[in-house]
């Protein structure tokens, strides 16, 4: 739900009251979360910038967040040095885009200039000292809201990455690598219409270019610049008040009027913060404007800022496992401990393989010395041939060369299948790992945080400390949610769970379904007496979605195959399998409250 409008709401709002505030204290709270505390107008404010759970944020929050004073990072040590005693110059967003920018500025005197950091705030100096001139230090900070690749950024005056909360090596990603020296660019710009300015002459060849059948909220999200699914949502039910709406049964011109009628607040500034709940109170969403779609599905009330209302979501979302979170953090740091030790033992394995590697070279090496044996003199010391340069003993005869490099390429080679081995094991223990971990961060109750943490023992055992007892395990059951067309949908939470649904529960010819390329929850789809529809499916792909890593992006690619095609990966985790014949849609996440919808 943090879309465009959204940020730009946020941005309004924070530009109304923090530049030429002090930022005071700066901080981690968590691994994925920044906290400040910035002092204006004698009272101190609160921000918090998060790309983690339940979706990425900026919002002020109404209490202060503790900052984690042991999570010490080369990223909080520059903020501590750049941010920290600095003052918030201006915040501004480029258009269309879920990206906050702060400019930042900080005097610094030459006596603490060098260092890493101040011993302390006194040492600052922030009076006038004679004879000395202070330094302005700019700095910026970039804060990315954008699903999977939401990120905090620090850059400096000369748009050079200092750090970075999610660091982006080259070798992730060639398009936009971020890490420190790296020269900071913003994302693409993503093609599509101005939602501003979009005029019926556009609508029209956005129409004409599709097929008639197709989805008009598909093609909105598409075509149309910064446009969400919540937004596209709100245009078709402003349209037609349904989310089937054809692109052949849409009026350009009241297409236009919904659409910039939605964005106007864009302009104008005049935002009006809303809160949805269902009817037993229930958060079930938020917006920046008033949106009919999310008031038809509950009771929409006004919030008194859109910071209080995202604070609501964050908190809403996380309500249940919050009073939990004790138990998940540590069960996340002893997987994330876990992963390091396998990724130490990866890097290992991949320095064997280019050993083993090499041993190709000593074989070409001594093949190439008996091909030109004939035209070897006595104390040679290199053979030119073949394109290649081979070291010669001048004290021993050619064949003894040529026999030490055969000697040393067998060597070499004896271990090439235990080391691929190994790196095969290791592999796929790192992908269950990911798979782990996910389910500990999508649980959102106490039973599924407790599942997640008696896979997680069944896998590595108790933690170190803990008394040896017997956990007692509550009854595991996974009941069906229905669809409107009477499809059972299961949904596995952990990876026995995900075991479960795909290889007892399901029958062969029933639909599975799994986010392409992420970790996350086995989707089982069994028709009601008939096979399901396309429509079905999709609506079964957008929970697969939710129930993956990739909750929070705007769309996720969704693999759909028949059972029978999906087999366990041999010597692997629970719920770790393979599978084939599989065709791929592409859709935005959405929770069990989709499947009714219409």
């Amino acid at each position: 739900m943090y879309d465009v409008l959204t940020t730009a709401a946020i941005v309004d709002e924070l530009a109304g009251s923090l530049p030429e505030g002090r930022i005071q204290r700066i901080g981690l709270r968590d691994p994925q979360t920044v906290a400040f505390e910035i002092y204006r107008d004698r009272r101190r404010q609160h921000v918090v910038a998060t790309i983690g759970e339940p979706e990425p944020a900026l919002f002020r929050s109404p209490d202060p967040f503790a900052i984690d004073p042991g999570l010490v990072t080369p990223f909080a040590l520059l903020l501590r040095k750049y941010v920290r005693g600095a003052t918030l110059v201006s915040i501004d967003q480029p258009p269309l885009e879920r990206i906050v920018r702060l400019s930042i500025a900080k005097r610094f005197w030459p006596h603490n200039r060098a260092g890493d950091e101040p011993e302390a705030e006194d040492d600052e100096l922030d009076g006038d000292v004679p004879g000395i001139e202070p330094e302005i230090v700019f700095v910026y900070l970039y804060i990315e809201l954008m699903g999977r690749r939401s990120n905090v950024i620090l850059v400096d005056e000369r748009e050079t990455v200092m750090d970075s909360l999610k660091r982006v090596t080259p070798k992730m990603s060639r398009v936009r690598p971020v890490w420190p020296s790296a020269t900071f660019a913003l994302p693409p710009e993503r093609g599509g219409f101005d939602p501003r300015s979009i005029d019926r002459t556009q609508v029209e060849q956005m129409l004409g270019e599709q097929p008639a059948g197709g989805s008009f909220r598909k093609l909105l999200i598409d075509r149309v610049r910064g446009f969400s699914p919540v937004m596209a949502d709100e245009v078709v039910h402003r349209l037609a008040g349904y989310d089937a709406l054809r692109n052949g049964d849409v009026d350009a011109g009241a297409a236009v009027r919904a659409i910039q009628t939605l964005v106007e607040p864009l302009e104008t500034g005049k935002w009006s913060p809303m809160l949805y709940r269902d009817q037993d109170g229930v958060l079930i969403g938020y917006s920046a404007v008033p949106c009919e779609s999310l008031a038809a599905r509950g009771i929409a009330s006004p919030a008194t800022s859109m910071s209080d209302a995202v604070s609501a979501w964050q908190h809403t979302e996380l309500a249940v496992a919050g009073r939990h979170d004790g138990r998940r953090n540590r069960l996340l740091a002893r997987i994330r401990e876990r992963r390091d030790a396998v990724n130490g033992r990866i890097r290992s394995i991949e320095k064997q393989q280019a050993s083993v590697q090499e041993a190709e070279r000593y074989r070409r090496w001594g093949e190439t010395i008996y091909a030109h044996l004939w035209e070897i003199e006595q104390r040679q010391t290199v053979l030119e041939a073949d394109g290649m340069t081979i070291p010669l003993d001048p004290r021993r005869p050619a064949k003894d060369v040529a026999a030490e490099y055969f000697e040393t390429y067998r060597r070499m080679q004896r271990g090439t299948g235990a080391v691929e081995s190994q790196l095969d094991e290791a592999k796929a223990e790192l992908d269950y790992l990911d798979q782990i971990e996910t389910m500990a961060l999508l649980a959102s109750s106490f039973q599924e945080v407790e599942s997640v943490l008696s896979e997680w023992e069944a896998y590595a055992g108790p933690e170190r400390g803990a008394p040896q007892k017997k956990r007692k395990q509550a009854p595991d059951r996974i009941r069906p949610v229905t669809d409107r067309d009477g499809n059972q949908i299961y949904i596995g939470r952990t990876g026995p769970q995900n075991d479960r649904v795909t290889f007892d529960i399901a029958g062969p010819d029933d639909w599975w379904l799994h986010a392409r390329g992420v970790p996350g929850s086995h989707v089982i789809v069994r028709g009601n007496g008939r096979e399901p529809s396309e429509e079905a499916l999709e609506r079964a792909a957008a929970l697969a979605g939710w129930y993956s890593k990739s909750r929070t992006s705007g769309k996720v690619e969704v693999d759909i195959a028949r059972r029978h095609d999906v087999r366990k990966i041999k010597g692997a985790g629970p719920g770790m399998v393979t599978y084939r014949n599989e065709y791929t849609v592409l859709v935005s996440p959405a929770d069990e409250s989709s499947l009714q919808s219409r």
